[in-house]
């Protein structure tokens, strides 16, 4: 897993470069090789019953950027760092997670190429959306250890490009999962970790988790 570690965090300079094309054609050619890794991996634990730990030994975290980190477009912003997993030397890093960063750096590849695009392709939004949602369903049911500002990222981006599609209510949807997660990050001690970027990124989204107040009629 160590050439695909390295292929991915490589990838992941392609976006913060803005190479969306390069990157699509990469990520997508790097999961046919990670989904076989994951069925195989999966076949050799269940004849074997030995579960590999993997306990603290490596962490997803977002990719440094040198350029703003969210692009805000549109109502709901984009937050605009991919991921990467950074580990010990040696460490060896299983395919689910691998599967789970490429995926959301896809969906966030299509995202921003369809913002960049003179012509703009509603299928490029459509596709971010699925992949999105796609990881999201991966890291629960492969128990992908991520963060919850991670899955808040996750989620907005998500509400994003629903938005962009389907309308302000099919963003509503994504952003009260958004708030819930922002809830559990609050009070859950989370927040304390968050970088300046990613709190300048919740200050954005902070007014549209929460319910437009009620306007009392005139006297």
């Amino acid at each position: 897993m160590t050439s695909q570690l390295d292929s991915l965090t490589s990838i992941a300079n392609h976006i913060v470069r803005g190479d969306y094309d390069l990157t699509i054609f990469l990520l997508t050619k790097s999961l046919t090789t990670l989904r076989a890794d994951v069925v195989r991996r999966m076949g050799e634990e269940c004849s074997s019953r030995v579960e590999v730990s993997s306990k603290d030994m490596f962490e997803i975290h977002f990719a440094a950027a040198e350029s703003s980190d969210f692009r805000n477009q549109g109502r709901i912003p984009i937050f605009g760092q991919p991921l990467v997993v950074r580990c010990a030397l040696g460490v060896i890093v299983p395919p689910e997670t691998l599967s789970f960063v490429a995926m959301y750096n896809l969906a966030l590849a299509y995202q921003l190429k369809y913002y960049h695009e003179e012509i703009q392709k509603v299928s490029n939004l459509q596709k971010a959306a699925n992949l999105y949602k796609y990881s999201q369903e991966v890291a629960c049911s492969q128990r992908v250890k991520i963060s919850a500002i991670h899955l808040f990222t996750l989620v907005t981006n998500m509400a994003s490009a629903q938005e962009a599609i389907w309308g302000k209510e099919e963003g509503r949807l994504c952003l009260d999962h958004a708030l819930s997660v922002y809830m559990f990050m609050k009070f859950g001690c989370e927040e304390k970790d968050i970088s300046q970027s990613l709190q300048y990124f919740l200050w954005s989204v902070l007014p549209l988790l929460f319910p437009e107040p009620l306007i009392a009629p005139a006297a």
